[in-house]
């Protein structure tokens, strides 16, 4: 029997919806700003209350820090580059240890974590689909 250690990723279905019950293990990526409904800045839209219950909570990059295929990040996507540092900010002690990921996204970014998943080496050595 072969035991895969990484930790799994779900990505939820319901186009960015948390209709999800929450669990202090798992850490939550949204696409959207958490205090927020999506529809507006800081001076406009219904403010959403911070999801509870989880054992972290981190939005998903639309872009990364810097142009696509720069030289310092050796052409890895955005998503990518998130995914590794959580892991990294789990094993320093700056998040708590979670043990699964759970993603409520778009479908382009729901995409953007499994192509990351599949392209990535260093997120795809830290993470798995479930």
């Amino acid at each position: 029997m072969r035991i895969d250690a990484r930790i799994p990723v779900r990505i939820a279905d319901g186009e960015g919806r948390l209709d999800l019950p929450p669990d202090p293990g798992v850490l939550l990526l949204v696409d959207w700003d958490a205090g927020r409904d999506g529809n507006g800045g800081p001076e406009g839209g219904d403010v959403r209350p911070e999801p509870a219950g989880w054992a972290a909570v981190r939005r998903l990059p639309l872009a990364g820090p810097h142009p696509a295929a720069c030289a310092c990040c050796g052409g890895r996507s955005a998503v990518g580059q998130f995914l590794a540092s959580q892991f990294q900010d789990r094993a320093r002690g700056r998040l708590p240890l979670f043990r699964g990921v759970m993603v409520v996204a778009d479908p382009a970014q729901a995409e953007a974590v499994r192509e990351a998943l599949r392209l990535d080496a260093a997120a795809a050595s830290y993470y798995r689909m479930a």
